[in-house]
């Protein structure tokens, strides 16, 4: 059986600056592509020089009254973050765990809460709360979206099993997050270290069902950015989250 394969696009910043300043953007290659021929200009921003890219400030402002700064006049750049890929366990002791993960991961079955207000049960949009700079980034509350709660996708929380609690950790384990024996359900978290003093105190305490690929620079370099997130304190500088998440076909 071979092993399953997933991805995810973990995205920090401000989402709102960010939709804000990709309509501004938008408009303006609408607005160019709607005059530029008047004016004497190309219709499409890729197409102008350094003369042309000055004329445009010049009359952009002049007919709409908005000042364009030398950034407006490229797309922002994007708040996601290199792709992480993960390799899941294909073992059959840890057949419930992955389970669990990938329906989360893939929303497949579109399931949702069974606790008021019902939310989706799925990884895509959940907040990283809490990173531990040099150790772990935590995710996957699905339902209070904070780090106290979550929910499985068999009602509450499930037991570990027994086989995860064996694997050695390293850079770039997935592991269940949990409050103790079983108490599993949808948090996760990804090891940002490879120290083995701070990689011995997780196995046997947590799950392991996962590992990212780490030969894959993507990967890395995201493992390394959202380490760079932490605030010292064990929560994040910025909002972090999960943008997109899915199986690689």
């Amino acid at each position: 059986m071979s092993s399953p394969r997933g991805f995810i696009d973990f995205a920090a910043g401000d989402a709102d600056a960010y939709k804000s300043e990709l309509d501004r953007w938008h408009e303006l290659v609408r607005w160019l592509e709607a005059n530029g021929a008047k004016y004497g200009l190309p219709s499409r921003l890729d197409d102008l020089d350094e003369t042309g890219r000055e004329s445009l400030a010049a009359l952009y402002e002049a007919e709409t009254q908005i000042t364009l700064t030398p950034d407006a006049l490229s797309p922002p750049a994007s708040l996601v973050m290199p792709r992480l890929y993960l390799t899941l366990s294909s073992s059959p002791g840890l057949k419930k765990t992955v389970a669990n993960f990938l329906a989360l991961l893939t929303d497949d079955k579109k399931l949702v809460s069974k606790r008021a207000p019902h939310p989706p049960l799925r990884y895509r949009g959940t907040p990283v709360f809490r990173i531990d700079k040099g150790f772990v980034a935590q995710t996957g509350d699905v339902t209070r979206q904070d780090g106290s709660g979550g929910e499985s996708i068999y009602g509450g929380a499930f037991n570990d099993e027994k086989e995860g609690l064996k694997v050695p950790f390293q850079l770039g384990t997935v592991a269940m997050a949990n409050s103790g024996k079983n108490s599993n359900t949808s948090q996760f978290f990804v090891t940002l270290t490879s120290d083995p003093a701070k990689l011995k105190k997780l196995t046997g305490k947590y799950v392991a069902f996962g590992q990212v690929d780490l030969d894959d620079a993507g990967s890395r370099t995201c493992l390394e950015r959202l380490d760079a997130l932490g605030d010292g304190n064990g929560g994040t500088s910025v909002k972090v989250w999960i943008e997109n998440c899915n199986v690689v076909a």
